[in-house]
Formats: C-alpha cells, sequence, structure tokens
C-alpha cells in the first residue's frame, strides 16, 4: 500500500520550506542538503540528537546496513528527509518503522536535514556478505 499525496501534516512541510528558505534553497527537497550541514550530520549520526538515538546505533557505524535494517550510506538527501518526515508523521506505519517513527518523532527538520548532507556524503554501500 503506497503512501498518498498530501499526508505529512502542515507544520512540517512548513518547516522544511523555511529551512529551504534560510539556507537559500529553491526547493526544500531538491535542495536540502546544503554541505555545511554535513558536519552535524556526522555527529548526529554517531552521537544522536536530543532524545533521538545515533544513526550508527542500528544502521551500523559506516550507515551501511545491518541484518534486515537498510542501509543508507549514499542515498539521496531528498530521499533520507521525505522518508523521516514521513515516519514522524505516521504515514508509514509497518511494524518495521516503529522504531524508525520514534526516532524521527525527536528530530528536529533541520537535523533531518543535517544527517540526509552526511548520509548523501558517504559513498554508496557496499555489498553485504
Amino acid at each position: 500500500m503506497g503512501v498518498r499525496r498530501g499526508t505529512a501534516c502542515t507544520a512540517d512541510r512548513r518547516s522544511v520550506h523555511q529551512y529551504a528558505i534560510d539556507v537559500g534553497a529553491r526547493s526544500a527537497i531538491a535542495s536540502c542538503a546544503p554541505a555545511a550541514s554535513a558536519a552535524p550530520g556526522a555527529s548526529i549520526a554517531a552521537k544522536g540528537a536530543g532524545a533521538a538515538l545515533p544513526c550508527e546505533a542500528c544502521h551500523g557505524a559506516s550507515l551501511q546496513g545491518v541484518g534486515n535494517i537498510p542501509p543508507l550510506a549514499g542515498r539521496s538527501p531528498a530521499y533520507i528527509v521525505r522518508e523521516l518526515l514521513l515516519f514522524r508523521t505516521g504515514a508509514r506505519r509497518n511494524a518495521q518503522a516503529l522504531p524508525m517513527r520514534r526516532e524521527a518523532s525527536h528530530l528536529t527538520v533541520r537535523d533531518m536535514v543535517a544527517a540526509a548532507a552526511y548520509i548523501a556524503s558517504l559513498g554508496p554501500r557496499r555489498s553485504r556478505q
């Protein structure tokens, strides 16, 4: 079952749009990962943000994925931000989404953009053994 258009809450859409304006981006999704966000994103991936766990805690030290947990390294920043917003708004409801729904609820849009910038800066995933 796919996610219907327009399911992200208005406040989240406004936050992404405002952040894009603040960093001078033309589109919140197309340009959601300013290079300056990669350093704070590395910290979020390694140490977490606020009550959110570090990305590495579940996705592995190099964000290449662990077991059934998918890899993040090298994914597009637009994809990462979109998925985090879908988790936070509850649009992703499957059982595997529950841990990410909890973690995304602790992230600000700025945190999401920073994490996405860092994740996109990593090399694409290597094949897992």
